[in-house]
């Protein structure tokens, strides 16, 4: 647990230290001002903070493996059940309302191929001098 004699966090001070007298220092903050060379303190963390966060980072990892997988398998699934509809449909064993008849069988097809097969997002045109807006006209 980190503590004032303990800290979490220590720096190395950087790199254009190692030409003068006294070498690289060790501090628990920062007290290097801007330096002009543009060399930055190097910062290191107590292993056990790093295990910490390199564990988390594991156990997200692996909810994102699941949660990538459950909607590979639910995308699998949709598409079968397109499929079911459409050959149905075509095969004659399910008859579609009339197409002027307000009913939302008519929207289950394109709604499953907008999921399935969303637009891309559109992208800047480049043409705007502020940023673009999209859909803006330029």
């Amino acid at each position: 647990m980190p503590t004032e004699n303990n800290p979490a966090v220590i720096y190395l001070g950087p790199a254009c230290e190692a030409e003068t007298d006294d070498g690289r220092t060790w501090a628990e903050d920062w007290p290097w001002p801007d330096c002009e060379c543009g060399h930055q303190p190097v910062q290191y963390v107590l292993g056990e903070t790093f295990n910490r966060v390199k564990a988390e980072r594991e156990a997200l990892q692996a909810d994102l493996d699941a949660k990538d997988q459950r909607v590979d398998e639910l995308e699998g699934l949709l598409r079968l059940a397109r499929q079911f509809v459409v050959n149905g449909i075509d095969l004659g064993y399910i008859q579609m309302p009339d197409t002027d008849t307000p009913d939302p069988a008519h929207d289950l097809v394109p709604k499953i191929d907008a999921v399935l097969n969303p637009a891309p997002n559109p992208t800047c045109c480049g043409s705007c001098p502020a940023g673009c807006t999209v859909g803006a006209n330029p």
